[in-house]
């Protein structure tokens, strides 16, 4: 979910799941093939035109997921690995490439297969090609070599004859070991993808440096996996943000653009962030009072140094992890809590893409008198709208601002009649002699008077 992607989780029986959107929880252990075959199979008739297979013992670096979209084209034939082995950083910049080459002892040789299938991407039809081939529906596993009994000439196993060579030693395999092995024993997930695509003359591409890292041990389905030597990455990318064409937002404010890149070192690119001017009016609204806030993020971050205190209540488990949000997931469209309590300053920020609207029974009663209400995203004419309604239930004064294509609206009840902007920008929001709040005069391009007004201003977020 870092990445902005909402996953569905197979998981073994009596694992530990923690937040998931989508869980299919299998009735008896399948093991790592088994499951990773029902997964794929499941998501390869599910509708999506790209599929993402990351295993549980995977951690995805941030960015990514803008990173892996804008070279869509490169799974048109083959897959495309975030994870890339030490073994196969055979890479001439960063990016994706095709993976060739392993290096086996010091040397770089024809790879034979590709290491570590922890976190792969597929378009959904070239998925589908991989799990019709037999090798997949019949893998059992890497073949063992037979294991000479007490007489050394043949198998204990199979019976079979053993075949030896002066270099490699035993190379019969016991097709009775494979046979007889369990369904949860069987493993070796990138052998067989690397086979099957190699008869199918597709490629096997994977982002470099790696974007993703193997911790082995931690796995839920494999509990004796390990990641040293070739199954760990030993170049693994911060942010793969960076290659994006989104970059972190600059300011003139210094704290601003620390907050920014704090922030991105846990979600990647900060591509919708509070802006620059709204922070400094958050700034001052919000000094030594209490704010509660809908939709977690760089702003809790940054409204946490100035306010008395900040309740916030986020829908996605790990945004809320990382900022101390309350996590509560939608139901019906609107956050599963109890409102309680009232608070001098209200940021609708939330729930992300829509229904923010499920505020409106509950503004009045949560809104201190003479308290603000802020309105972020009313460049959309949802947004636009749902201010004007609270303007109207609260009884409240509304001004709209505008910077860089995002707009919001800060209503102020009642009690705060002052005209808005009597203070200059750069010197934030301040407190008059009567008490009344005062919201700074933005740059005449960025200041909209639209009291009352509905509908968007500048571009529209790319989550609409």
């Amino acid at each position: 979910m870092i990445n902005g992607w909402l996953p569905e989780v197979f998981a073994e029986p009596q694992s530990n799941i923690g937040y998931a959107p989508i869980v299919h929880q299998n009735e008896e252990k399948l093991g790592a093939w088994k499951n990773w075959l029902h997964c794929a199979s499941k998501m390869a008739q599910n509708g999506s035109k790209y599929v993402l297979i990351v295993q549980d013992d995977t951690v995805v670096v941030p960015g990514v997921r803008r990173a892996l979209e804008s070279q869509l084209d490169a799974l048109n034939d083959g897959f495309v690995s975030l994870y890339l082995s030490s073994c196969q950083e055979d890479y001439r910049k960063p990016g994706i490439f095709e993976v060739k080459r392993t290096l086996d002892r010091g040397k770089w040789k024809t790879a034979g297969m590709f290491w570590g299938a922890c976190a792969i991407a597929f378009k959904t039809e070239v998925l589908q090609r991989i799990l019709r081939h037999p090798d997949i529906q019949e893998w059992r596993g890497v073949p063992i070599t037979c294991c000479p009994g007490k007489d050394t000439s043949r198998c204990r196993v199979c019976k079979g004859e053993i075949v030896r060579n002066t270099k490699n030693g035993i190379v019969s395999y016991c097709s009775k070991a494979l046979a007889d092995k369990p369904d949860s024993d069987i493993k070796h997930i990138d052998t067989v993808l690397s086979n099957t695509t190699r008869k199918l003359n597709l490629k096997w591409k994977a982002f470099g440096p790696s974007a993703a890292q193997h911790v082995g041990k931690h796995s839920t389905i494999w509990e004796r996996g390990t990641n040293s030597g070739k199954r760990v990455a030993s170049k693994v990318i911060s942010d793969w943000g960076k290659l994006s064409k989104c970059v972190l937002p600059k300011s003139d404010d210094q704290e601003y653009d620390n907050h920014l890149k704090e922030w991105s070192r846990f979600m990647g690119n900060v591509l919708y962030p509070i802006s620059g001017q709204l922070y400094k009016q958050l700034n001052s609204l919000t000094k030594d009072k209490s704010v509660l806030e809908f939709g977690s993020g760089v702003s809790t971050w940054m409204m946490g140094n100035t306010a008395k205190s900040v309740v916030s209540i986020e829908q996605d488990g790990y945004v809320a992890g990382l900022t101390g949000a309350l996590h509560k997931p939608l139901k019906d469209g609107w956050y599963d809590w109890t409102p309680e309590g009232r608070y001098d300053v209200i940021l609708i920020d939330g729930p992300a893409h829509k229904g923010r609207e499920g505020v409106l029974p509950h503004i009045e009663s949560l809104l201190e008198p003479g308290g603000v209400v802020i309105v972020d995203d009313t460049h959309r004419e949802a947004e636009s709208e749902l201010a004007n309604k609270i303007s109207q239930i609260v009884k409240g004064k509304m001004e709209k601002f505008s910077d860089n294509g995002r707009s919001w609206s800060i209503i102020q009840t009642e009690v705060c009649v002052d005209d808005f902007g009597s203070v200059e920008a750069e010197e934030g929001v301040s407190e008059g002699a009567d008490g009344a709040i005062r919201v700074p005069t933005l740059p005449a391009e960025s200041r909209i008077e639209s009291e009352g007004i509905v509908g968007p201003v500048g571009s529209p977020r790319s989550d609409d």
